[in-house]
């Protein structure tokens, strides 16, 4: 049973360290264009977790008097609520591409994959990315009024340029990051293969 939460906290490291790689990718908005809600019991929930996870390793080393798989089953949810927070940013445009809205969270498309956008209406664009094997996927950015004219202009210069020296830098450092952290979980992991 303990193989099984170590494989799932894989899989959710995996998922965590690829979102963690997109929101370094995406870099700082240049235009915020609206902020997803973060629920409070989202954050709740998450601190608690942190909190009987932390207490678990403590009671763990302390006296090994707990199970090694409820810290395992805290880290899952630890992960989950990470994922969660990660998916709910602001949408709006990046120096790295756009937030845009799926439902109820938000997905980052580097500047490469958007083929074009058009309006929709007076504060909806609507894009039309790259998915995978160049299948076409519609997206909507909700934008302001007053801001319209501002991300018309972005969009016209970053689709066009369809520019790889934007994200050239950014993207080694992101690497970098995802790596490094990837060998610290994956030596941990290890460790708990090991020890169970």
């Amino acid at each position: 049973m303990i193989n099984y939460y170590i494989i799932l906290n894989i899989i959710m490291s995996c998922f965590l360290l690829y979102g963690l790689y997109e929101k370094i990718s995406a870099g700082k908005f240049i235009i915020q264009t609206r902020r997803k809600k973060i629920s409070i019991l989202y954050v709740v929930i998450l601190v608690l977790w942190i909190c009987i996870t932390s207490v678990h390793i403590l009671f763990y080393i302390k006296n090994k008097s707990i199970d090694i798989k409820e810290i395992l089953q805290g880290f899952t949810w630890i992960q989950i609520g990470i994922l969660n927070l990660l998916s709910r940013q602001a949408l709006g445009v990046t120096k790295g591409g756009t937030y845009s809205s799926t439902s109820n969270s938000c997905r980052f498309i580097k500047w490469n994959k958007i083929k074009s956008y058009t309006w929709i209406s007076e504060n909806k664009i609507q894009l039309e990315t790259l998915g995978r094997r160049n299948k076409i996927i519609e997206r909507e950015l909700e934008v302001d009024e007053e801001q319209k004219e501002e991300v018309d202009k972005l969009l016209n210069e970053f689709i066009n340029k369809k520019d790889n020296e934007i994200n050239e830098k950014r993207n080694f450092r992101a690497i970098a990051y995802v790596v490094l952290i990837g060998i610290v979980m994956f030596i941990g992991y290890a460790n708990l293969i090991r020890i169970s």
